[in-house]
C-alpha cells in the first residue's frame, strides 16, 4: 500500500474528505520520523502515531 492508497482507505473508513486523510497520514509519518529519529524503538513509534492518527478521527466524528 502506498501514501495515497492509504489516504483513500482511511477517507472511505472514517468518512473524512481528502484533505483531512492526508493531513492525518501527514501527521502519522512526522511524527513516526521524528520518534525514529529521537532514538525511540519502531514499536513505540508506530503505538504513538498509531494513537494520535486514532484521536484525530475521533475528534471528526
Amino acid at each position: 500500500m502506498n501514501k495515497l492508497e492509504l489516504i483513500q482507505a482511511l477517507k472511505e473508513a472514517a468518512n473524512l474528505s481528502k484533505s483531512e486523510a492526508t493531513a492525518i497520514v501527514d501527521i502519522f509519518f512526522n511524527e513516526m520520523t521524528n520518534a525514529l529519529s529521537n532514538g525511540s524503538n519502531c514499536n513505540y513509534a508506530v503505538q504513538v502515531c498509531t494513537s494520535m492518527a486514532i484521536r484525530s478521527v475521533l475528534r471528526k466524528i
